[in-house]
């Protein structure tokens, strides 16, 4: 069983990413072993619909919990709807999150964040 943050390096000890849909990498973490797998984000580029990319690809690899600064309101749809439950993150690298989601600690996203609509590799255009 996996759960899986979004990150902006590929290993535990890397900064958790501000985004889900376009950070660097999505981390697959064996919460109790510590047995991870980093995997580029391919949505981070995406002119459009990174949110979905971003959810669809995390769902298709089974995990178990999500956990993001927030979730855009696509992505969060697709991932609720999995019946897949969406945290917090709390704490400044992939690692801390871990040790707050196993310790209890990490509050669920029971609403969506903002629309990120205009984002292109994580940055506002203006």
């Amino acid at each position: 069983m996996s759960i899986v943050i979004s990150a902006s390096a590929a290993d535990l000890d890397a900064p958790v990413s501000p985004i889900f849909a376009r950070c660097q990498y999505f981390i697959f973490v064996n919460p109790e072993t510590l047995e991870f797998e980093a995997l580029p984000n391919p949505a981070i580029g995406a002119s459009g619909g990174a949110g979905v990319q971003a959810a669809q690809l995390v769902l298709r690899r089974g995990v178990r919990a999500v956990i993001a600064p927030n979730l855009g309101p696509n992505a969060f749809r697709i991932v609720v709807a999995a019946g897949v439950p969406a945290y917090q993150q709390q704490g400044a690298t992939v690692r801390e999150v871990i040790a707050a989601f196993n310790a209890g600690q990490l509050l669920r996203l029971d609403t969506p964040g903002a629309d990120h609509v205009g984002l292109v590799g994580g940055r506002h255009h203006r």
